[in-house]
């Protein structure tokens, strides 16, 4: 794809950034098909989005500590932060007793979140503290419905 600054790569990353570039990040992120998380920096707006692929094959944890917004795809890589708290949260814990797993949205941490599949969720900068909503691109359940039964009809 080619970018309104003429530039053409080849690399999955070049490409998807210049895909955003020239058709915007929304619609960029429903035409891409493979597994990614992203963030993405907007330095005129001041605003820092989220972005995790359709099928969720790439995590993607975020959430505010000590008000420092912490983002990364394992939560090891915010627990090496220095304004990372190890609080766990007690709301997470029924689930995982009675499961054995934590589900989405919801991580052990209090206060960090696993962004769902084929969604975004942007921060504003000066929003210190605010966890907005995350908003989908991308849902199975449309497509399904669209395309109707997988099996053909005797």
């Amino acid at each position: 794809m080619q970018s309104r600054r003429g530039w053409r790569g080849a690399s999955d990353t070049e490409s998807l950034l210049a895909a955003i570039d020239a058709v915007g990040l929304v619609q960029a992120l429903q035409a891409s098909v493979g597994m990614f998380a992203l963030a993405l920096w907007y330095r005129q707006e001041r605003v820092l989005h989220l972005a995790r692929d359709r099928m969720g094959e790439k995590p993607l944890f975020y959430g505010w500590q000590r008000g420092v917004l912490l983002f990364g795809s394992e939560l090891k890589a915010l627990r090496a932060h220095p304004a990372f708290e190890a609080d766990v949260d007690p709301e997470a814990l029924p689930g995982y007793l009675q499961s054995g797993y934590i589900t989405a949205p919801r991580t052990v941490w209090r206060g960090i979140r696993k962004l769902l599949p084929g969604t975004t969720v942007c921060f504003r900068s000066g929003d210190v503290g605010t966890m907005p909503e995350p908003t989908p691109y991308w849902s199975f359940m449309d497509i399904a419905l669209r395309t109707g039964p997988l099996c053909a009809r005797a």
